[in-house]
């Protein structure tokens, strides 16, 4: 939820719910190849507080990689955080 709240505010929308859903859960290999989980949370976010956009959050074990946002829906930054 952190990841979320924090890159909404960076692009001036508004987080909606503050929740966000996991989506898919598999393993994958981290940077040093260690098999771990690589998870997908969704959630949704808001430019005008009055349409909802989806957006999403990948995880590798404890590490949020991507999130993916955008206001309007049609063009969608991806963002890596690390």
């Amino acid at each position: 939820m952190a990841a979320a709240r924090a890159a909404c505010e960076a692009e001036g929308l508004q987080f909606l719910d503050d929740t966000v859903a996991i989506q898919s859960v598999r393993p994958a290999r981290d940077s040093e190849g260690a098999v771990c989980l690589r998870r997908l949370y969704g959630f949704e976010y808001s430019d005008t507080g009055e349409r909802r956009y989806p957006g999403h959050i990948v995880m590798l074990g404890a590490e949020v990689v991507v999130v993916r946002i955008g206001a309007g829906g049609a063009r969608t930054p991806l963002r890596i955080v690390r």
